[in-house]
């Protein structure tokens, strides 16, 4: 599609299904306009790596529209943000060599994807896919390696005692994770992190199949 019936179209939905407030907001956004600020912090001896502060309102705007509003302008902006992260860590991770990078969504549970119709974390890691292969082609996005067994109740709305033992074995490999001969290195990625848990007992089953992980969230709360 050209960039002129690309614009056609988008007016003709705006006219149908008029952008909310937050969305209108959201496509004003910038990278300039996000507070950048990598920062890695240890979640029961595990390292995660966030990359913005979830209080900032931009970041805030645009995490929520990316999860609640499935927007794709939130996807891309993400996912320049990511892009950028990924390339510099990756081209400074002397470890890898050339061994292949594997980006994993943290995965949603059945009912959850059933009621939401998406995983935000794979319209960002689609909206990489295509810089990724240029820039990366030892990276690819996989969205097979890793599945939540049990359905989970939003971490945020939970102390944090009861975080921990929402997620705790929730997760699992795939069949699919044992048929590399050489297993790449993941980077598991999540949407916002608050105590670690998630990413953290995500982790767990990755690693004792064999995989390194490095643990990934966009924001911090």
């Amino acid at each position: 599609m050209s960039n002129i019936k690309h614009v056609i179209v988008e007016q003709v939905l705006d006219m149908l299904f008029p952008p909310s407030e937050r969305e209108l907001f959201v496509r004003a956004l910038t990278v300039e306009h996000m507070p950048v600020v990598p920062q890695t912090s240890k979640a029961g001896g595990a390292n995660i790596t966030s990359l913005m502060p979830y209080d900032n309102d931009a970041v805030r705007a645009c995490v929520r529209a990316l999860k609640f509003n499935r927007s794709k302008y939130a996807a891309k902006l993400c996912a320049d943000i990511l892009t950028d992260f990924l390339l510099e860590e990756i081209s400074d991770m002397h470890i890898f060599g050339g061994r292949n990078i594997a980006l994993v969504p943290m995965p949603l549970g059945k009912a959850r994807v059933r009621e939401r119709g998406y995983n935000q974390i794979e319209l960002v890691l689609n909206a990489c896919s295509k810089t990724l292969s240029e820039s990366m082609p030892t990276a690819r996005v996989e969205k097979r390696l890793l599945v939540r067994t049990r359905e989970t109740k939003p971490q945020m709305s939970l102390p944090r005692e009861a975080r921990l033992k929402n997620v705790r074995d929730a997760f699992a490999v795939t069949a699919h994770a044992h048929t590399y001969k050489q297993k790449p290195h993941v980077f598991l990625i999540d949407d916002i992190t608050t105590t670690g848990a998630t990413l953290k007992h995500a982790a767990r089953p990755l690693r004792r199949a064999g995989f390194g992980v490095t643990l990934l969230a966009l924001a911090r709360a």
